[in-house]
C-alpha cells in the first residue's frame, strides 16, 4: 500500500483525536511538527497544522497563482477556522515557532521551485504590508521611503511572477478568468489536486 504523502496525511487524519492526529503524522515526518504541538497543544495545534498544509503544500488545491498570496492565506485561516487572536502569529508569520516549521515544512517537500516562490510571495507581501505603513513618526507620508518600497515591490513581484511562470510551463491548465476560477473551486476542484491542476489567470 503507497504512502500517504504528508499533505494528504494531514487531511487524512483530521478525524483522529487530536494526540493520535500528532502521533501518526509523527510516525511519517519524526519531529517536524512537534514545536507546533509543544507550543499550542494537540487541539489549537491541530488547527494550525491544518492551515500550514493548505496555505504552504504545493499539492494544497486551496492556493492559486497569480492571485493575491495574502488574501488566499486570510481565506484559508477562515476556513479552518483559526483563532482570531493567532492571525498575526500564524497568517502573518510573526511567530519564530511557526515559521522555522514552515520552512522545515518546505524543505521536506524537495521541490526547491516551490520552496522559492514561497519564500518570495511571502516577502512581497511583507513589502506591501511595509509600504501601506510608510509615515513619519508625527504621521505624514514618508514620500521617499513609500517610493523605495515602491520600487523594490516592483521588483520582488516580478520575480514573483517569473517563479509562477515556471510552474506554468511545467502545469498546462490556464482559466481565462477570475470568474472561471471561482467556478472551478467552488464546483469542481478535487482535495489534493495541487498545483498541477490549479488555474491560471492569462
Amino acid at each position: 500500500m503507497a504512502q500517504l504523502s504528508l499533505y494528504h496525511a494531514i487531511l487524512t487524519y483530521q478525524d483522529l483525536e487530536p494526540g493520535e492526529f500528532f502521533r501518526r503524522l509523527d510516525e511519517l515526518a519524526p519531529g517536524l511538527f512537534k514545536p507546533i504541538k509543544d507550543k499550542w497543544g494537540d487541539g489549537t495545534g491541530r488547527i494550525i497544522m491544518t492551515y500550514l498544509a493548505y496555505a504552504y503544500s504545493e499539492k494544497s488545491d486551496l492556493l492559486i497563482l497569480d492571485a493575491r498570496y495574502g488574501a488566499e492565506k486570510k481565506k484559508i485561516a477562515e476556513l479552518v477556522q483559526l483563532p482570531e487572536f493567532l492571525y498575526g502569529a500564524i497568517v502573518l508569520m510573526s511567530s519564530k515557532t511557526f515559521k522555522d516549521v514552515v520552512y522545515d515544512y518546505l524543505e521536506y517537500q524537495q521541490d526547491r521551485d516551490w520552496h522559492e516562490l514561497v519564500a518570495e510571495r511571502e516577502t512581497y507581501e511583507l513589502l506591501m504590508d511595509s509600504q501601506s505603513r510608510s509615515r513619519n513618526e508625527d504621521g505624514t507620508i514618508d514620500f521617499k521611503q513609500l517610493t523605495d518600497i515602491g520600487k523594490a515591490r516592483a521588483e520582488q513581484r516580478r520575480q514573483v511572477k517569473e517563479l509562477e511562470d515556471n510552474f506554468k510551463k511545467r502545469y498546462a491548465f490556464v482559466a481565462e478568468n477570475q470568474a472561471d476560477i471561482n467556478k472551478l473551486r467552488d464546483s469542481s476542484a478535487k482535495r489534493g489536486a495541487g498545483v498541477e491542476n490549479s488555474p491560471f489567470i492569462k
